[in-house]
């Protein structure tokens, strides 16, 4: 759905499509935006293609998940010096 808008909107986002996890060029970005359903399936990445992304976002999800779990919430992931 996200996609979609991006797409009605002219903001395609393709220049960095064929990236994914375990591309080390993936890595080099800034910041990531990364958006799962609540069952961790992914609906949309800043970079890289979402299906490609899939195990990454579902370990996220997981994550998220225990957090939840114990009445909490993560509003962000950060990691590194960012």
């Amino acid at each position: 759905r996200i996609r979609k808008l991006f797409e009605q909107k002219k903001l395609k986002v393709t220049k960095y499509s064929h990236q994914h996890n375990q591309d080390p060029e993936w890595f080099r970005h800034k910041k990531h935006v990364l958006i799962c359903s609540w069952a961790g399936r992914p609906i949309f990445s800043r970079y890289g293609d979402e299906s490609k992304l899939a195990a990454y976002m579902g370990v996220i999800s997981a994550i998220i998940s225990n957090f939840q779990r114990c009445k909490d919430n993560v509003r962000s992931l950060v990691a590194g010096s960012h």
